[in-house]
């Protein structure tokens, strides 16, 4: 019952802002692995990244042109590879501070999403992760706000407000972002330093994307078997 009242709730939250691209992906994502954790797998963030793009793609090919959807599967490709290498390197076996915790993902997504934005907007932000982390911890209550605007519109109006506040603020500052030529196909070379970084942290963590055993955690089944 409560698998089938999520994935409601995902679709209706998907509906409500009006099926843009980067929310049909993260909703797919997100109802891809509650099925996964529902029966007891695992997805391999690979495998989830590509099974996610194959559908969304397969339903709207113009997708594939279109910079919200690029950008989005960029961004949660670098958190959904990065962050655990990087909670492994610098941490280890031990907790991750939470100053590292709050500049981790902004920093996964933002290394992914680079070459792209530097292609489609002609420049690369020196600062935006840390307008990634003071606006971080204010994302689900902007969510919630979007939901509810019809209920209570100040409120949303205040919180998207701030929030376009503090974008605007880093975007003004001259010394923020370096300026470049935009629809340049050969920025998509930094992929490659980006790739060698990614490669560098996982062969020093050996990091593990998921357990080698998974219980089927669905009412009819209790097998063990491999991922």
């Amino acid at each position: 019952m409560s698998l089938a009242g999520s994935i409601a709730f995902m679709l209706v939250f998907i509906a409500i802002t009006g099926f843009s691209a980067s929310m049909a992906r993260a909703g797919l994502v997100s109802m891809m692995s509650l099925l996964a954790w529902y029966v007891g797998r695992k997805f391999h963030p690979a495998r989830l990244i590509i099974y996610a793009a194959t559908i969304t793609i397969a339903i709207r090919p113009d997708y594939l042109t279109n910079i919200g959807f690029l950008l989005s599967f960029a961004a949660y490709a670098g958190i959904l590879f990065v962050i655990p290498l990087l909670d492994d390197y610098f941490y280890g076996p031990y907790p991750v501070a939470r100053f590292a915790a709050a500049i981790f993902p902004s920093l996964a997504a933002q290394l992914f999403c680079l070459p792209l934005n530097a292609f489609f907007f002609g420049h690369i932000s020196l600062i935006g992760v840390l307008a990634g982390i003071i606006l971080s911890p204010t994302i689900p209550l902007a969510m919630l706000a979007t939901i509810f605007a019809p209920v209570v519109p100040t409120f949303a109006h205040l919180i998207l407000s701030a929030h376009l506040y503090v974008i605007n603020y880093f975007a003004s500052i001259p010394w923020g972002a370096i300026e470049i030529d935009a629809n340049n196909p050969q920025i998509f070379w930094l992929y490659i330093p980006i790739a060698l970084t990614v490669g560098y942290l996982y062969i020093h963590t050996r990091h593990r994307y998921r357990p080698c055993l998974s219980l089927d955690k669905s009412p009819d089944y209790g097998k063990i078997y491999t991922c």
